[in-house]
C-alpha cells in the first residue's frame, strides 16, 4: 500500500501572474484558489502553485501532465486558441497501450503533457 494518498500540488515558476492566470483559465478552465503571495489554481481536483520569478528555470523534459476527458474537444479547443504543439509535433497515440498524448507550453515555456486514455 502506498504511503501517499495523492499529489496535492506542483510548483511552477512564472514571470507574470495575471498573464498566467488568464492563459490557464482560457485553456483549461482553471479555477483560482485565493492566495496573497502567489497564483494558485485548481485543475480538476489538483492544484498548481505559481510563484513569480524573473527567470523561471525549466529543462526541456521537465513537465507536468493533465488527463483530458474529451480528447477531440481539447484538440479543437487548442486549435481555436491557436496554441501550437511543442516542437511542432501534433497529437499522437502510443502503440503499446493506445493512449493519446500531446505537448504544449504555457506563456513562460513550461511544458504540459496532455494525456487521454480511451476506454477499452
Amino acid at each position: 500500500m502506498s504511503r501517499v494518498k495523492t499529489i496535492h500540488h506542483v510548483n511552477v515558476g512564472i514571470r507574470d501572474r495575471e498573464r498566467t492566470q488568464a492563459w490557464y483559465q482560457q485553456v483549461f478552465d482553471a479555477k483560482v484558489k485565493p492566495h496573497p503571495r502567489m497564483l494558485q489554481l485548481y485543475l480538476g481536483d489538483s492544484e498548481i502553485h505559481f510563484p513569480e520569478t524573473p527567470n523561471p528555470a525549466y529543462l526541456k523534459t521537465n513537465h507536468f501532465a493533465v488527463e483530458v476527458a474529451d480528447w477531440e474537444g481539447m484538440i479543437a479547443h487548442l486549435a481555436a486558441l491557436d496554441i501550437p504543439f511543442d516542437d511542432g509535433l501534433g497529437p499522437q497515440t502510443r502503440d503499446y497501450d493506445g493512449h493519446h498524448f500531446a505537448y504544449i507550453r504555457d506563456p513562460d515555456g513550461n511544458l504540459i503533457e496532455l494525456v487521454h486514455y480511451p476506454s477499452t
